[in-house]
């Protein structure tokens, strides 16, 4: 799963506006990278940050 992670997230330093925002975590973007596995990020001036990686099925907080 890591390396999968890896390839996944790869893009990411060229194209950091590649996907979508995420409807889950406020704030953040989302790449799918398995079936059951979502990679949360955001993108800074100077970085793009990995805040997380969560199964699909795990809860998360509503939006306010």
């Amino acid at each position: 799963m890591k390396e999968l992670i890896d390839v996944a997230t790869t893009p990411l330093a060229e194209h950091p506006y590649l996907f979508r925002h995420s409807e889950r975590v406020p704030g953040t973007r989302e790449l799918v990278v398995h079936p059951n596995y979502v990679v949360f990020y955001q993108v800074t001036e100077t970085e793009v940050e990995i805040l997380s990686v969560a199964h699909t099925r795990q809860q998360f907080p509503e939006s306010h």
